[in-house]
C-alpha cells in the first residue's frame, strides 16, 4: 500500500532473487521513483551450500552493476535447513526484520511464478510484517 500523503520516497529498498525478472522489475521501479535512493536487497540465508552462496554473491554484484544500483547482501548463516524450514514464514520474517531496522520508507516487491521466494504468498505475508509502505509489482514473464 502506497500512502497518498507522501510526495517523494527518499529511501527505497527492493528485495531481489537474481533472476531475469529482477532486472525487468528493477527497471520499472527505477522509472517510477527516479528521484529516490533505491537499494537492492538479497538475502541468501536460506542457501546452505557454500558454493551456491559464493555464486549468489557474484550474481548479486553483477546485478548491481547491470542496474547501476547499490545494495545490501545479507549472508547470515542458518543453523540447518530443518531449523529454517520449520519456522513458519522464516524467509519473510528475515527480510522484514532487516527492512524494518533500517531507514527505508518504501519496499518494492515483485511477484512471479518462477521462484518460490517471490510468490504471491510472500508478498501477502510481507504486507503484514513491513513497517514501510509497500508497492507490489507483477512480472508476467515465466
Amino acid at each position: 500500500m502506497v500512502k497518498n500523503d507522501k510526495v517523494t520516497y527518499k529511501n527505497v529498498i527492493m528485495p531481489v532473487d537474481l533472476s531475469e525478472n529482477s532486472v525487468r522489475c528493477i527497471n520499472v521501479a527505477k522509472g517510477l521513483f527516479p528521484q529516490s535512493n533505491m537499494r537492492l536487497l538479497y538475502d541468501n540465508s536460506y542457501v546452505l551450500l557454500k558454493e551456491a552462496r559464493s555464486d549468489a554473491k557474484e550474481l548479486f554484484e553483477v546485478l548491481k552493476q547491470e542496474t547501476n544500483l547499490e545494495g545490501e547482501y545479507i549472508q547470515e548463516q542458518v543453523v540447518s535447513e530443518v531449523d529454517f524450514v520449520n519456522e513458519l514464514y522464516s524467509i519473510e520474517k528475515h527480510l522484514a526484520n532487516f527492512i524494518n531496522k533500517n531507514e527505508f520508507d518504501l519496499t518494492v516487491l515483485y511477484s512471479h511464478h518462477r521462484d518460490f521466494l517471490f510468490s504471491n504468498s510472500l508478498s501477502f505475508v510481507m504486507l503484514e510484517l513491513l513497517q514501510t509502505d509497500l508497492l507490489l509489482l507483477k512480472s508476467n514473464h515465466e
